[in-house]
């Protein structure tokens, strides 16, 4: 755990180099290689997490539209396969091929082709419509990030990722955010890592009441840090080692906000185009709901069943203790003599606490 405190810690003193823009939740922001290349055909939903009853139900995202606000995308990427693209950096529109990794590896999680090359994304039919609005060292304007969120809108997207974090609000980008939601947009974003041992601060937009805040698990399913318990998270996801699309064809260990984040929206393509199926509405409240069922079923069990193990072995020590000293009361009555009352005390004492153990410690990991 201090190993990965301090590597979080280090991550965000390279993160937040200025308070007037906006930092992508990643943890390797700004590298130009990736800092663990992986053998290819990988599978992220079928091997980082339990999808299985989504895609048991034939779910692949198909018809689902999804923008991705970041870095950009590799074009050249042949895993990927782009439905639409725009430029907010520069005076080229369309030029919003990805210099920095970061947008190519969320496009990755999210809906890799499933084509018997390198990646299958989660949502690996959905239609990936790209938004450049980080530079190449990932530095991104509140005027940017709002055009990109009025950009995806016109497109009648489904649903927004927006990996990206920053510590103050601002209104513009709250109001922009607001419109998508009224347009009937499902927008994802980032928790934020955490840069540091006690960091529980909030990230924005991933905070605002009109997005689905996304939290880390690790690959125990299990909150990453207690820090997120108190980042007013929505959703738990997967965020530790999640495979991931690179440039130039390479694949990576990805690990941070911004992956969960990602794993996050290609979950959600699944779960919107079970809506539709369905004729379901969706909103932020279905989306939110169906996720946590997906992704939160065995959230936190390596910590909960040895506890749970622990008050059953308790409890049963106890009630055993119990009948012991009832049966012994009953014997020392028929030969006439006064039981002993303190070992029946004692027993229903220890019988308590051990039924009270479980409930208690659940109790104090949630705060």
């Amino acid at each position: 755990m201090l190993k990965r405190l301090f590597f979080f810690t280090i991550c965000g003193l390279l993160l937040f180099g200025q308070t007037s823009q906006i930092s992508l939740a990643a943890d390797d922001l700004g590298q130009t290689t990736p800092t663990t290349e992986l053998k290819l055909d990988q599978e992220i939903g079928f091997q980082t997490h339990p999808l299985d009853q989504l895609y048991d139900a034939k779910l692949t995202g198909k018809g689902v539209k999804i923008a991705i606000l970041d870095t950009g995308v590799d074009r050249t990427a042949k895993d990927l396969s782009i439905a639409g693209g725009i430029n907010f950096i520069g005076p080229d529109r369309h030029d919003y091929q990805d210099r920095n990794g970061h947008g190519t590896k969320m496009a990755g999680i999210i809906g890799a082709r499933k084509n018997s090359y390198h990646l299958v994304g989660v949502a690996y039919e959905s239609a990936l419509y790209i938004a450049k609005v980080a530079n190449d060292n990932g530095d991104v304007t509140h005027a940017n990030l709002i055009k990109g969120i009025d950009w995806a809108i016109k497109q009648k997207v489904a649903l927004i990722n927006i990996s990206l974090e920053f510590e103050k609000q601002n209104k513009a980008v709250h109001q922009a955010i607001q419109k998508a939601q009224q347009a009937g947009i499902v927008v994802i974003g980032s928790g934020g890592n955490v840069k540091f041992s006690g960091d529980t601060a909030r990230a924005y937009p991933g905070a605002y009441a009109e997005v689905i805040n996304i939290g880390m698990q690790n690959e125990q399913g299990d909150i990453f840090t207690p820090e997120f318990k108190h980042k007013q998270i929505d959703v738990y996801a997967p965020g530790e080692h999640i495979p991931a699309t690179f440039l130039k064809e390479k694949l990576v260990s990805d690990t941070g906000a911004s992956a969960a984040t990602a794993f996050a929206s290609g979950t959600a393509g699944l779960i919107i185009q079970k809506l539709r199926q369905d004729n379901q509405p969706i909103n932020q409240a279905t989306v939110t709901r169906r996720l946590k069922q997906v992704l939160e079923k065995d959230l936190n069990q390596s910590f909960r069943k040895p506890l749970l193990a622990f008050g059953y072995a308790g409890a049963l020590i106890g009630l055993a203790m119990l009948l012991l000293s009832l049966t012994y009361a009953f014997w020392t009555k028929k030969q006439g003599k006064k039981p002993q009352r303190w070992f029946f005390w004692v027993s229903l004492v220890i019988f308590l606490g051990s039924c009270l153990t479980y409930p208690i410690l659940l109790l104090c990991d949630w705060f």
